[in-house]
C-alpha cells in the first residue's frame, strides 16, 4: 500500500482533477490519498485570530477542513471512494479504487495526536501510513522540493530539515515518519508523469527524504 498526501495548496492548481484522476487509476497496489487543507484550514486560522479559540478547536475544525478539501475532490473525480474507518480500506482495496480518507472519525478516536498547528496534514498523513503499514508515503506539494546535491542522493536521499526550513514540511513530521517503516518521498507540481510511471512500477515517485536528520 501506498499513501499519497495531495497538498491542500493544489486547490488552485487548474491541474488539479488531472492529478485525482491519475491517482483513481488501476494499480497493482493499493492507494490512498490524503487530503490536505488548503484554503479550508486557512479558513480557520482566519477565524482563530479574529476570534482567539484555543488550539484543540482549531485543530479539530482544520481537520474538518481537511474533509471538505477530500469531498471537493470526490466531487471532482467520482471514482476515488471516500473512507472514514479503517475497515473501509479493505473494502476500497477490496474494490480495486484508490481509498480517499476522510480523517475526522480516526482522529478524534486517536489519543495519540497532537492537537494543534506543528501537526498538519503532512504529519497526519504520516501517522496513516504507519498505522496502515504502508511501504510508501508520497508528499505531493505545490512546489518542487529543493534539487539535491549531484551525485548524493544515494540511499539517505534529501535531509528533511531542508523540506522543514523550506516551509514544505511541517516541524513534527518527522516523529511520525522516523519509527513508521515506510520510505517517504516528496515531489512537486512538474512530477506527475513521474509519480504515474512510478505507479506503474518504472522507477520512484519522487525525492526520497531522509527522515532520520542526516543531511543529504
Amino acid at each position: 500500500m501506498w499513501v499519497i498526501k495531495l497538498g491542500g495548496s493544489l486547490a488552485a492548481n487548474p491541474e488539479l482533477s488531472l492529478w485525482c484522476e491519475m491517482l483513481a487509476g488501476p494499480f497493482s497496489r493499493s492507494l490512498v490519498v490524503v487530503p490536505g487543507g488548503g484554503p479550508f484550514a486557512d479558513v480557520v486560522r482566519s477565524a482563530q485570530e479574529t476570534h482567539g479559540f484555543d488550539d484543540s478547536a482549531a485543530h479539530a475544525m482544520a481537520i474538518a477542513g481537511m474533509e471538505q478539501y477530500g469531498r471537493m475532490l470526490h466531487g471532482l473525480v467520482p471514482a476515488l471512494k471516500p473512507v472514514l474507518s479503517r475497515d473501509d480500506f479493505a473494502v476500497a482495496a477490496k474494490e480495486g479504487r484508490t481509498a480517499l480518507w476522510m480523517p475526522v472519525v480516526m482522529t478524534e478516536e486517536s489519543d495519540d495526536l497532537p492537537r494543534n498547528w506543528e501537526t498538519t496534514s503532512d504529519s497526519l498523513a504520516a501517522w496513516l501510513a504507519g498505522q496502515l503499514k504502508a511501504s510508501r508515503l508520497v508528499l505531493i506539494k505545490s512546489a518542487d522540493p529543493p534539487a539535491l546535491t549531484e551525485g548524493k542522493e544515494g540511499a539517505s536521499g534529501l535531509a528533511l530539515s531542508r523540506l522543514q526550513e523550506a516551509g514544505l514540511i511541517d516541524r513534527a513530521f518527522g516523529a511520525f515518519a522516523c519509527e513508521g517503516g515506510f520510505d517517504v518521498f516528496c515531489i512537486g507540481p512538474s512530477g506527475r508523469q513521474r509519480l504515474a510511471a512510478a505507479l506503474g512500477g518504472d522507477g520512484d515517485p519522487g525525492v526520497l527524504i531522509d527522515t532520520t536528520g542526516r543531511s543529504a
